[in-house]
């Protein structure tokens, strides 16, 4: 959904809703004792567009599970 713009096959509902995105993060505002979390996943995070990486200013690599935890996960 956030992909990179120079994107060919992107279709232009996708290109749509990534400037909606990135207009209403530019408009979000809030209080000082306020705070908005916003969690994002990708597994592609190379493929994401640059101006929404500047958006957010916070990026946690999350390593795929050994073995081990992989079992504790699906228990």
């Amino acid at each position: 959904m956030l992909g990179r713009r120079e994107n060919p096959g992107e279709h232009e509902a996708m290109r749509k809703m990534k400037n909606e995105f990135m207009v209403n993060w530019d408009g979000l505002r809030t209080k000082d004792k306020e705070r908005v979390i916003v969690l994002g996943a990708t597994n592609r995070p190379f493929d994401l567009d640059e101006a929404v990486i500047r958006r957010l200013p916070r990026r946690l690599m999350v390593n795929l599970p050994d073995a081990s935890n992989r079992e504790k996960i699906l228990k």
